[in-house]
């Protein structure tokens, strides 16, 4: 199995990131990785350094389509991808790395509890 490891800076803007990330998993499938993995927080910059920051514009849910397109993207290149995200689920609020296989399907989640 080849796994490869994203690193990249992120800027405010999620769509920006989101593009960049997509972008790695077109990268790695050329060099027939399987799965590939996310720095934590790869959508948005990483907001927990600042105490107090109002992080809320980057919160997703599982339905949201930055998701969808790592799903997506996953799918139509046959590759795994374990993205790590704000994620919201009901008045709770994560610091979570999904599991999407090479069919887009998510896996699961592994949760922290955010700290910002």
């Amino acid at each position: 199995m080849r796994i490869g490891l994203a690193q990249y800076a992120m800027g405010a803007d999620m769509g920006a990131n989101l593009d960049k990330a997509l972008a790695m998993l077109e990268r790695a499938s050329l060099r027939q990785t399987h799965l590939v993995v996310f720095p934590e927080l790869c959508l948005s910059p990483f907001f927990p350094q600042y105490a107090g920051q109002d992080a809320s514009r980057y919160l997703l849910s599982m339905n949201d389509d930055p998701i969808k397109r790592f799903q997506q993207t996953c799918r139509d290149l046959g590759i795994a991808a374990s993205p790590n995200v704000y994620l919201r689920e009901g008045k709770s609020t994560f610091d979570a790395s999904l599991m999407i296989d090479v069919t887009g399907k998510n896996h699961g989640v592994s949760k922290m509890v955010h700290i910002a």
